[in-house]
């Protein structure tokens, strides 16, 4: 019994020595008794030092697991952010800072919550803290925050980003900044799907700053190329919903609308000419981009110019490889003719109307066709657009309605055998 306590003795002090070593070295090194934003790097120098204002696109990481300890590169990058939009602070006010926050923590002994932080960002505090309770709301994923926080279900969350035009023009240009910084360390990170969701509140707050800033700012053009045209998570209703975000956008200059659906049109090319593949089958570019775009017009009037509504219909019209594939809804026919009124679009229409009803070799079901009242309304509007000076527009549309008016027919000779039948069982059971 003695020898085996002498032993476990004999174990502990051996690892007690171990550590101590350890704990030298680490000193050494400057990674333990030395804020995280002055730690060295190994050729000597804190890391993060000499960081230019946002972090490079060419950003690296340095392990595989990127989000595990050790890694201070995000960390950094915001800290020195911070320091550079409010301060500079020396080693000694950041650690004020850390100590009053660390108590604002302490104060609710259940942890804060994200509400607590939206209040920081409407109370009478300094903008440092109020960029670290935005900070923490925008984490990509709480394992890196530069800032201390206890509640465990930030990321559970939805609807985390809040509005940037109530933020002071300091803590604007700081919320600027660490979207950028934001997105570009979540694309230089190996795919995570948390992290990776949070591209959605980037998208978010892009367009918000896309709407604050001015179209000739540095930042707002800094900002949009970071703009995630494709949803890089995938199951949304087209997977290129925050192309649709931006043009419905309100507020979002036309000149930024313009530039996401140049983006769109190169990406549909690449798939149109088989440079690229969509990852998914019903992630079709063009399908997608269609869709898209025709259902802006179900909410009222575009919330663009007709011009570029004009250009992205002509875009489609002229793409090849298309006569498969249903590049104007039949039921939005209507509304698309509607919206482009006028002399200025007239040989336009006669391109649509074509090819609805003679070019789309789009499945039957898929196809104009008179059912309803509205569909003979649209195909007189058709008609009146384009037939006079078009026999073969005229001579379809007087097609469709001699089949609309056949198909009537039968459904009341339908109608009438079935009441036929009807008043016989009925009668007998009299």
């Amino acid at each position: 019994m003695i020898k085996a306590f002498e032993m476990l003795l004999v174990i502990a002090v051996i690892l007690a020595i171990i550590a101590r070593m350890r704990q030298k070295k680490a000193k050494q090194n400057g990674e333990i008794g030395t804020p995280p934003h002055r730690r060295p790097t190994s050729d000597g120098a804190p890391l993060g030092h000499g960081i230019s204002k946002f972090l490079p696109r060419s950003m690296t990481v340095d392990t595989p697991g990127v989000f595990g300890e050790g890694n201070n590169s995000y960390a950094n990058a915001v800290r020195n952010l911070l320091s550079q939009t409010f301060g500079p602070f020396n080693p000694e006010e950041l650690a004020q800072q850390d100590s009053a926050w660390e108590e604002w923590l302490g104060l609710n002994p259940n942890g804060q919550e994200p509400r607590d932080l939206r209040n920081l960002l409407d109370s009478d505090i300094k903008g440092e803290f109020k960029a670290r309770a935005f900070t923490i709301l925008a984490l990509p994923a709480l394992r890196f925050s530069p800032f201390a926080w206890r509640e465990k279900h930030l990321e559970d969350y939805n609807g985390r980003t809040v509005e940037l035009g109530a933020f002071s023009d300091k803590l604007r240009d700081f919320a600027f900044g660490l979207i950028r910084i934001n997105v570009d360390f979540i694309l230089a990170t190996p795919f995570d799907e948390k992290p990776h969701r949070a591209l959605f509140d980037c998208n978010d707050y892009i367009a918000q700053a896309l709407a604050l800033l001015p179209e000739n700012d540095p930042r707002a053009a800094g900002l949009f190329d970071r703009y995630q045209i494709n949803d890089l998570i995938g199951g949304q209703r087209t997977n290129y919903s925050p192309f649709e975000d931006i043009l419905g956008k309100p507020g979002v200059p036309e000149k930024w609308k313009v530039l996401a659906d140049q983006k769109m049109r190169n990406i549909i090319m690449a798939q149109q000419t088989g440079q690229t593949n969509p990852r998914h089958k019903w992630e079709d570019a063009l399908a997608s981009y269609m869709f898209i775009i025709q259902t802006q017009l179900i909410y009222g009037a575009l919330p663009y110019s007709v011009e570029l509504f004009a250009s992205q219909i002509e875009f489609a019209l002229g793409l090849p490889k298309i006569a498969d594939k249903e590049i104007i809804d039949p039921r939005r026919a209507q509304k698309i003719l509607n919206s482009l009124a006028g002399d200025k679009w007239k040989d336009l229409r006669h391109r649509i109307v074509r090819y609805v009803l003679l070019e789309s070799h789009a499945p039957s079901y898929s196809r104009f066709t008179i059912y309803s009242r509205e569909d003979a309304i649209t195909a007189r509007s058709m008609l009146r657009s384009c037939g006079e000076n078009d026999p073969e527009i005229r001579d379809r549309i007087n097609e469709l309605f001699s089949a609309a008016k056949l198909r009537g027919q039968e459904l009341q000779r339908s109608a009438a055998e079935q009441q036929a039948k009807i008043d016989s069982v009925m009668n007998k059971m009299k």
